[in-house]
């Protein structure tokens, strides 16, 4: 999961994930043409395969004793809401943002990446009065004519 923060009375832009249990070991981070993209795996702290443990009963129904080759039993999870596995995650950005600008920080399981606000490219065209009212208001102001 992820926030980005876009906050217009600070310089930068700051977008959060939550990457709990994530080493920055296990994980890539790579600018393309207007798009940031995460890769990463998230490993589990249990292994994914069988636990061993004392067996009480044989094939044949009789007490078993312990012998370690013949105890195997599957690991359970009462509830397993966690992800893990192999993770992606692309977020766009504005043309401009290079590797040089992009800050990162890896800190209590949360990455927060951050670039700075970048001015438009094309800025909106700026409405005007006509030429001719803009020069009489002004030298009205100034007082080398009257305004009609």
């Amino acid at each position: 999961r992820m926030d980005i923060c876009d906050d217009p009375d600070t310089p930068n832009i700051v977008a959060t994930f939550e990457l709990p249990g994530v080493k920055i070991s296990d994980m890539s981070i790579s600018l393309k043409p207007g798009r940031l993209e995460i890769r990463g795996h998230r490993l589990s702290r249990y292994r994914s395969d069988s636990v061993r443990h004392p067996s009480l009963r044989t094939s044949e129904g009789d007490c078993a004793a312990l012998d370690s080759s013949k105890m195997t039993r599957t690991r359970f999870f009462p509830y397993r809401e966690l992800r893990y596995g192999p993770f992606r995650r692309v977020i766009r950005l504005p043309q401009g943002v290079e590797n040089l600008l992009l800050l990162l920080l890896l800190s209590d399981g949360l990455l927060a990446v951050s670039w700075p606000r970048l001015q438009c490219t094309d800025p909106e065209p700026v409405v005007t009065e006509p030429y001719t009212s803009f020069v009489r208001s002004n030298l009205a102001r100034e007082g080398h004519c009257d305004p009609q």
